[in-house]
């Protein structure tokens, strides 16, 4: 018979074990990547509660009037490259 069914079945194994071993790595790759996200957003396991403390007292030394005065300066610099800039035209 000119046909070798053990060729294809070769070829076959060929293919399914680097297939399996990449599967194998994206799944753990994949669960890495969710526990990081899970103990960034302070969720899970391994959480860091210094993390989320630091970020909270980020935000409450931001008052409303620094970042008005923030907002006024930025505005006062645009005004000033949109003046230079029709200057040059």
């Amino acid at each position: 018979c000119p046909f070798d069914p053990t060729r294809i079945y070769d070829t076959a194994l060929a293919l399914w074990i680097p297939s399996l071993l990449m599967s194998a790595g994206e799944a753990a790759l994949s669960g890495y990547c969710c526990v990081a996200a899970l103990t960034l957003r302070g969720v899970g396991p391994c959480r860091k509660d210094g993390l989320q403390g630091q970020l909270e007292e980020m935000t409450e030394l931001e008052s409303p009037k620094c970042k008005r005065q923030e907002n006024e300066q930025l505005l006062d610099q645009n005004q000033e490259i949109r003046a230079s800039q029709r200057s040059w035209v």
